[in-house]
């Protein structure tokens, strides 16, 4: 039976499977989004918090290396899932979730509380839509791995090289660009991570896996979020 033929013809407990499987996925997800709210939260709207951002954005060396950091525990999730214990793998999604709050919170902090709740909001309902599509469409998107990767680090490598550009016309396409590519990878993922569990064979210790697409779907949903908000505008 082929991969298509897989998706299609899904049998009662392989939908009861599924549907915890993913549950598992996006409540992992939730936990990382909240703990990553709660960083920036009290980083921008506490006067400690300030005060810590204030020291970390008057030196580069401090904010670039956590930025490092960032990137390193990202690669690390990714690269070393199969190493990991489940234990550590979620771990280390937890911390990246929170070192994130923490860069997050010096684009959060220039726009209002209507701003970053509606579009938060906004971006809840657009993600949750993509990833339903991803798991019910019946077209096989493997073929647009290649063309959506590609596209996530083409805004990536845009993204650094506008730091020193500074322009606002590289910014806005980036942005738009952004957007599209992170939606597309929301289906796409949704749809991976289905074939994932039905390619598995019955009883198999799937919580790395969890954990991995935990992370696929937490960076997809706050650059979503993240550059609606740059759309939206609403700067204080």
């Amino acid at each position: 039976m082929n991969t298509s033929t897989q998706t299609k013809n899904i049998t009662f407990s392989q939908s009861e499977g599924l549907r915890s499987f993913f549950g598992k996925i996006y409540s992992k997800m939730a936990i990382g989004v909240l703990i990553t709210a709660i960083v920036s939260f009290a980083l921008v709207y506490t006067s400690a918090g300030n005060q810590l951002l204030s020291f970390i954005f008057q030196s580069q060396i401090i904010y670039y290396g956590i930025i490092g950091i960032q990137l390193a525990l990202l690669f690390g999730v990714q690269w070393g899932i199969n190493k990991l214990s489940k234990q550590q793998a979620l771990g280390l999604f937890y911390v990246y979730s929170a070192v994130t709050g923490l860069t997050l919170s010096s684009i959060l902090i220039i726009y209002t509380g209507s701003t970053l709740i509606s579009t938060f909001i906004a971006a809840v309902a657009i993600f949750a839509a993509l990833a339903t599509i991803g798991k019910n469409m019946k077209y096989d998107m493997s073929g647009w791995r290649v063309f959506l990767y590609t596209g996530m680090w083409g805004v990536f490598v845009a993204s650094i090289a506008n730091i020193f550009l500074a322009s606002s016309r590289l910014d806005w396409i980036v942005t738009i660009l952004a957007v599209l590519v992170f939606a597309g990878l929301t289906v796409y993922d949704a749809q991976s991570y289905k074939r994932l569990y039905l390619q598995s064979e019955q009883g198999t210790d799937l919580d790395k896996m969890i954990t991995l697409g935990a992370l696929h779907m937490y960076i997809n949903f706050i650059m979503i979020f993240v550059n609606l908000l740059k759309i939206v505008g609403g700067r204080e």
